[in-house]
Formats: C-alpha cells, sequence, structure tokens
C-alpha cells in the first residue's frame, strides 16, 4: 500500500464497513448496515443489522494500533477457535505490506476442513477490496 503502517492500520479499522463486502461476507449477507470496532484488547467486533439486531465477529485478543491486531473469528458456528491476525509491516517510506493470518484449524473435525479452502478464497478478495479502497485516482 502507498501509505504508512499506522495509515494503513487506520483505514482498515476506521473505514471497515466501507470496504468489506457486507452483501458476500457477513452473517446476514444483505442486511448489515454497519461493522463496529471497540477499539481495544478484548474488544468486539460486531455486525450491525438494518434490525437492529447485532452479531459478534470476534474478540481481539491482540490489539497494537499502527501494527497488528489478532480476534478469535466467530462467525463459522463450531470454529471458534480460529484466529485471525491482520499485520502492517512498513516497507520504507509510504509504503506498508497488509497480510492476513487465520490459524488454529489444527483439531478441527476433518470434514470441516474445506471451510479452510473458502476462507482463503474469501480472505484474498476481502484484502483486494481493501488495497482497491486505499487506491488514489
Amino acid at each position: 500500500m502507498q501509505c504508512s503502517a499506522p495509515e494503513a492500520f487506520a483505514l482498515f479499522i476506521d473505514t471497515l464497513a466501507g470496504w468489506w463486502p457486507l452483501r458476500d461476507y457477513s452473517m446476514a449477507p444483505g442486511e448489515v448496515i454497519a461493522v463496529e470496532v471497540d477499539r481495544r484488547q478484548w474488544g468486539s467486533i460486531v455486525e450491525v443489522r438494518r434490525d437492529g439486531s447485532r452479531a459478534r465477529w470476534g474478540t481481539l485478543v491482540i490489539w497494537e494500533p499502527g501494527h497488528r491486531f489478532a480476534m478469535n473469528w466467530l462467525v463459522t458456528p463450531g470454529l471458534e477457535q480460529t484466529l485471525v491476525t491482520v499485520t502492517f509491516t512498513s516497507l520504507g517510506r509510504q509504503q506498508t505490506r497488509v497480510s492476513l493470518v487465520h490459524s488454529g484449524w489444527q483439531g478441527i473435525d476433518p470434514a470441516r476442513l474445506g471451510i479452510q479452502l473458502g476462507y482463503t478464497e474469501g480472505w484474498a478478495k476481502i484484502l483486494g477490496r481493501f488495497a482497491a479502497s486505499t487506491r488514489t485516482p
């Protein structure tokens, strides 16, 4: 990305609902109007729906503003032991690499491991949307 790591981190968190493809990647596709981030360790990331109901995506187990955050991922029932970590690494002046690792798949019922491939593809699309949202014309 063409910005500093702290800027990329802030953009990711502050504009999440604007670039995240909520219609396709949420707990209630087509019903989500906002995403709220409680910006602290043990804070929640929550989707807010048109009817006012809310659903927690995860709890922030690591919160290092400007550098990294990690949350237990609660979106898929039965996979509560997985962890999503997003890291913002400075590559020099106004260059940042954003990486996402979804871990914790060990110990999951082998019959459900196909879900991991779906997430791998989904994360690539989601990060692509984030990158596209930060490009200047």
